[in-house]
């Protein structure tokens, strides 16, 4: 068996191999306990699902969290572009999510579910996710911001489960937000 720690790193690079793409990973459980629900407890927090249907319950092995940044260029309009009820750049992200959910389930045995982006259908907060699994930091004024690209990034979550603790690929970031 491999450690959670090699696992990891194949899961992201597997998904950075997809041009464009960086990511992170967050053990479920610590994104839940992000500052966006800790001022949010009011609310009932819903969870699972694939795409962006609402579901009840995260399925029982859903402990591990890869969260998904798309690149979006400044000269890049079409990733802004609504069409069949759903802009290019969320599309090319549940893509992505799809490719990635394929790859862990034939190549490591792992089931993985993407979850939607609205919080009330069962997504998480994408920002405090991505910022806890090291993907950047949030500014002064509430934008996600990329070490690299900026606020120019799309950002989409899936979750599956391979044990252990956080595995941040970049330094922590999450003092920022």
């Amino acid at each position: 068996m491999e450690s959670n720690t090699l696992l990891t790193e194949k899961v992201i690079s597997q998904a950075e191999s997809y041009t464009g793409i960086r990511a992170g990973v967050i053990l479920l459980k610590d994104a839940l306990l992000g500052p966006s629900y800790r001022d949010n407890s009011a609310r009932t927090i819903t969870s699972g699902g694939l795409d962006d249907e609402k579901i009840d319950d995260w399925p029982d092995d859903a402990q591990t969290v890869l969260i998904l940044g798309l690149k979006h260029p400044e000269g890049d309009l079409r990733l802004d572009y609504w069409e069949r009820g759903d802009t290019w750049g969320n599309r090319r992200l549940r893509e992505i999510s799809a490719g990635i959910q394929r790859w862990l389930q034939v190549e490591l045995h792992i089931a993985a579910y993407p979850l939607p982006y609205h919080v009330e259908k069962g997504g998480l907060f994408l920002k405090d996710a991505a910022v806890l699994s090291g993907l950047g930091i949030v500014g002064y004024n509430n934008l996600f911001l990329h070490p690299e690209w900026g606020p120019r990034i799309r950002l989409r979550s899936m979750t599956f489960f391979i044990g252990g603790r956080n595995e941040r690929k970049g330094e922590a970031c999450h003092k920022s937000i």
